[in-house]
């Protein structure tokens, strides 16, 4: 029945036509044959042009030719919707130059690819292979070199006797990544069982020992195509009930694991989901040790464009004065959903959603964001929101060319500054520079902007579209959103490099060192223990006792001699020692006593130096006396 099944899906594909992107992105200004997936031969549907910005520019009739419908016609450079009256569908074009040259490793995008072949409802269309490629195809034509894809770790090793690299294309899908050039940050959560999960209720592996060495075959054959290996995500929101100790040891151990088997993967810290975590949060984790293990802190960032700018700042700068270390930013996901239930969204709701996209991009480029990865690549609903800068038929949203827009116009330029005198209404005005050429990017009111100050610049739009110079002197674009392109003198000239963005930039310039070795010994709390919340513990009771297990990855016995103090004055330190066996473990426990009614904090430390301290906060409920 299975192998009839696939059978029918193939047949109904020839029939159909399953699209691939890369189908709808042409050569500007070159006729191009474009292939209808999902319409019947007895359609030979008319259909209208419609720019960016919802204007109509042209129609035609869609013809059949070698068994498909297809429209053969040039599109200027820029976005275009094809819009069918007949039937009410809307297919998307993206008309930009292929891109030539090296990458610029900002640029990422999640893909999620691997999780779309094995679950979400179209298995049987990314199960095969031939999408997959057609996609990393596009995005390697588009200039985008960088993808993040999700681990899903319980899919590729539900049982402890071995790792199936298979399912949902996951090594076949790096493969074809390095063969376009293309590296994958992927990031690890959804641990099975055998791990010492208990999801949803404990989401993090607490056997560490037997976690690390399929986790090391893992991080071995995504080596060669990788830009990174993030260790879970999003574990401040508090249905994961993730402490930042619990994190810090997982981030601990992949350290450890890099390190020793001489893996150049750049180890990226858990995501934060929060656009301004709390001080006391961000120190917690500093404590612990996060962002002196990572080779790159990481945000995922699901507000305003106009808020990106300030919670980076406070990020940045609050971060800074509480670790010694401050890795460079990655923004690992970053987007605007459209209402999910249909196949594509209103072009209203994809416009709004394209103007956040680029807008934070820019932004984060601007701060000095090291990695940008927008989300997300495929048709995703997720909850009553899909992310997806394609839409079902695989065919581009107004996202996907702004995005690939951007990434044409910023490649290889840096943030010089913003305009010193930004044309009237402009609330947003950055200017990036390669030393020989410059692109401002202007945000201004939707009548237009005036441009009389740039009088022989060349203007484009939000799709990279020409802009319009119209007779009252006021200059508009598609999307609302203007790259000015000057010489790299005239930029320098115009532009103020006194500017938070310049400020945060500077300093994640200077604070950059390189990642602290993970010790031969890793700490874990045992935090299944506690009530948890995403900073820590509550407790009910004054006196209790904290469960240790020293974890040993280190070839010769340990000497581990704990010490734990508290906040509390007049408490003495309680202290355990023990020798721990070469790969082997020692389980401690040791007494807490803590008065009522506030946060407390909590340390446990190695006298001896083989192991990384642990910092806990408890918030106590019993009152205090």
């Amino acid at each position: 029945m299975k192998y009839r099944l696939i059978l029918l899906l193939g047949i109904c594909a020839l029939l159909n036509g399953w699209s691939m992107p890369g189908d709808y992105l042409v050569r500007p200004d070159s006729e191009c044959s474009i292939p209808l997936a999902g319409f019947t031969a007895g359609d030979e549907p008319a259909y209208l042009v419609r720019n960016y910005d919802g204007r109509q520019t042209g129609s035609g009739r869609a013809e059949l030719s070698g068994g498909r419908l297809r429209i053969r016609r040039s599109f200027p450079i820029g976005f275009h919707e094809l819009e069918f009256p007949q039937t009410g569908r809307r297919i998307g074009i993206v008309a930009l130059p292929e891109h030539r040259g090296k990458f610029d490793d900002f640029w990422g995008i999640n893909t999620i690819l691997t999780v779309k072949a094995v679950s979400g409802g179209q298995q049987a269309v990314f199960s095969d292979l031939s999408l997959l490629e057609d996609y990393l195809k596009t995005l390697a034509r588009c200039g985008i070199g960088q993808i993040r894809e999700m681990g899903t770790f319980y899919l590729h090793a539900p049982q402890e006797s071995g790792i199936d690299f298979e399912i949902g294309h996951w090594l076949k899908l790096r493969e074809l990544a390095q063969r376009y050039g293309i590296r994958v940050l992927t990031f690890h959560e959804h641990f099975p069982e055998w791990t010492g999960t208990d999801r949803p209720r404990q989401v993090q592996p607490t056997r560490l020992d037997r976690f690390a060495e399929p986790y090391l075959e893992m991080l071995r054959r995504e080596a060669p195509s990788a830009s990174g290996v993030q260790v879970f995500n999003e574990g401040d929101i508090e249905r994961k009930c993730a402490p930042p100790d619990g994190t810090a040891a997982l981030t601990w151990l992949t350290r450890l694991l890099l390190d020793r088997h001489e893996l150049d993967t750049p180890l990226v810290a858990m995501a934060f989901c929060y656009p301004r975590p709390p001080r006391q949060l961000l120190e917690t984790y500093a404590k612990n040790g996060l962002f002196d293990a990572a080779d790159a802190m990481a945000f995922n960032y699901y507000d305003t464009p106009e808020k990106l700018a300030a919670d980076l700042e406070y990020d940045v700068t609050t971060i800074a004065g509480l670790s010694r270390r401050l890795p460079p930013v990655w923004i690992t996901e970053s987007g605007r959903a459209w209402p999910q239930g249909t196949r594509r969204p209103t072009a209203e709701a994809a416009r709004a959603s394209a103007d956040w996209i680029v807008r934070k991009a820019i932004t984060a480029r601007a701060f000095g964001v090291s990695r940008h990865y927008a989300f997300c690549l495929p048709f995703f609903d997720e909850n009553k929101n899909n992310f997806g800068m394609f839409d079902r038929d695989s065919t581009p949203l107004h996202g996907f060319a702004a995005y690939a827009a951007a990434t044409a116009r910023l490649s290889g330029k840096r943030y010089i500054g913003d305009l010193r005198e930004p044309p009237a209404g402009v609330r947003f005005c950055p200017v990036f520079s390669d030393g020989e050429a410059a692109v401002a990017v202007l945000a201004g009111p939707s009548e237009g902007v005036s441009l009389k100050e740039f009088p022989a610049v060349t203007v484009s739009g939000i799709d990279g579209s020409p802009a319009e110079r119209r007779a009252d002197g006021l200059t508009t674009a598609a999307g609302g959103l203007l790259y000015l392109e000057l010489p790299h003198g005239q930029a320098i000239s115009l532009v103020s490099s006194d500017t938070a963005a310049m400020r945060v930039s500077r300093l994640l310039a200077q604070r950059h060192t390189p990642p602290v070795p993970a010790a031969p010994v890793i700490l874990r709390h045992h935090f299944e223990e506690h009530s948890r919340h995403a900073g820590g513990y509550r407790l009910d009771r004054q006196e209790f006792s904290v469960a240790i297990t020293a974890f040993n990855f280190s070839d010769r016995p340990a000497a581990v001699d704990l010490r734990l103090q508290t906040d509390c004055h007049g408490n003495p330190a309680a202290t355990a020692a023990a020798t721990v066996p070469p790969h082997g473990q020692s389980e401690f426990r040791l007494p807490v006593k803590l008065s009522g009614g506030r946060v407390h904090e909590v340390r446990i430390s190695d006298r001896n130096g083989n192991c990384r301290p642990l910092f806990l906060r408890f918030t106590s409920r019993t009152p205090e006396k």
